[in-house]
């Protein structure tokens, strides 16, 4: 498996998508489950961080979905994230209050339509 700190190489994602792809199923499975308990801060933050990244990544694409862009322009969107990478972790642990409330509105069926 690779490490979330090292650097990523076009190697490095075509193991990893391969790795993703078969285990899939697991990984689905063990999502349902954690879902089922309530999160701790850790996993807030690590969420709001996920979801900062992500607004980052469409704004950085321009747009465009993030899966559909080739690896080679992963790689340079990556490149350009792990530059504002610090500062996107301070406004996701200011934001961890906001996933909280999401949190115990998902629990509470709140978020239900």
């Amino acid at each position: 498996m690779i490490i979330e700190g090292r650097k990523w190489t076009l190697a490095d994602m075509i193991k990893a998508s391969r790795s993703m792809k078969r285990k899939s199923k697991i990984i689905a499975k063990r999502r349902v489950q954690k879902l089922k308990r309530f999160a701790d801060t850790k996993t807030l933050e690590r969420r709001a961080l996920q979801s900062l990244k992500l607004q980052k990544k469409k704004k950085l694409a321009g747009g465009k979905d993030y899966g559909d862009l080739s690896l080679s322009q992963r790689l340079m969107l990556i490149k350009k994230l792990d530059k504002i990478l610090p500062r996107l972790k301070k406004i996701a642990k200011r934001m961890v209050k906001v996933k909280r409330q999401q949190e115990i509105a998902r629990h509470l069926g709140l978020g239900k339509k």
